[in-house]
């Protein structure tokens, strides 16, 4: 979904909060604009009075061009803190053009809070490498939230099986990292056998295809988002071997990693 391009210019980045009033009405800009609450919430209307409310730990992008007015409640009756990030970028960033594209960071809370904290500190900063610091801090903070948008997509979110949930989740936060069968069976103490059965009848799929497909996550991200080499890539994403990463690879996104990476483009310009 996320395209990054070298070409990025910040315009504004701030964490403020309603003690000011925030509210604005319905407006559009041809810059990016990113909103994320930390605390409290915003009520959000797009054109055709949709609405739709803004919760804590969710981010929303509204793209240049899009029409959409901002409510938050009144502070004496809900204290709320957000991040606003305006910028242009030379190169479309979300490729499937949905809008509104909400992101729940959960997941990734810790991280992600952390990286939006460091991009106002170094906006606000005059030193000599400062676009460049923004630049990486502005992809890291891409990748992020691709990886967090990717886990919206998780079957395993879907099953009333609270301890598969957990396995997932599990799953998850140690990729790209070595991860066995055997492994998330014995966490849940239970047969490897009959614990396929189950991770399969809740998801659709094995715990190995569940596995392979969130590496396989895991490395388009980083063509995307970094300058590393393929091998490199496919080594961090636990292959040994570069003929089988590219062969998976290219099963789940119709494309090779190089052909991947070129149709990107953030690096090859």
């Amino acid at each position: 979904m996320f395209r990054v391009n070298t070409s990025i210019k910040i315009l504004t980045a701030y964490i403020i909060t309603n003690k000011i009033n925030l509210d604005c009405q319905i407006h559009s800009h041809d810059f990016y604009q990113f909103l994320y609450v930390f605390n409290g919430r915003c009520e959000i209307t797009l054109e055709k009075n949709s609405v739709f409310v803004l919760k804590p730990n969710q981010f929303v992008i509204f793209c240049p061009g899009t029409s959409h007015k901002l409510k938050y409640p009144k502070p004496d009756k809900v204290s709320c803190t957000v991040f606003y990030l305006k910028f242009f970028i030379s190169y479309p960033m979300i490729s499937d053009n949905k809008f509104p594209w909400v992101v729940d960071i959960s997941f990734l809370k810790n991280k992600i809070e952390s990286t939006i904290k460091l991009i106002c500190t170094v906006f606000t900063d005059d030193f000599k490498n400062r676009e460049l610091a923004l630049d990486g801090l502005m992809r890291y903070l891409f990748f992020l939230l691709e990886t967090c948008n990717n886990l919206k997509n998780n079957p395993s979110l879907e099953t009333k099986d609270d301890r598969i949930i957990d396995i997932c989740q599990y799953i998850n936060s140690r990729i790209p990292g070595r991860i066995t069968v055997a492994e998330l069976s014995e966490k849940l103490s239970l047969n490897k056998q009959y614990f396929t059965r189950l991770f399969h009848s809740n998801t659709g799929i094995s715990p190995i295809e569940y596995i392979v497909s969130k590496k396989l996550e895991y490395s388009k991200n980083m063509l995307v988002f970094s300058s590393l080499k393929l091998k490199e890539i496919a080594n961090l994403s636990g292959y040994n071997h570069y003929h089988l990463f590219s062969n998976q690879f290219k099963k789940k996104f119709g494309l090779n990693p190089k052909e991947y990476r070129k149709t990107s483009e953030p690096f090859s310009r």
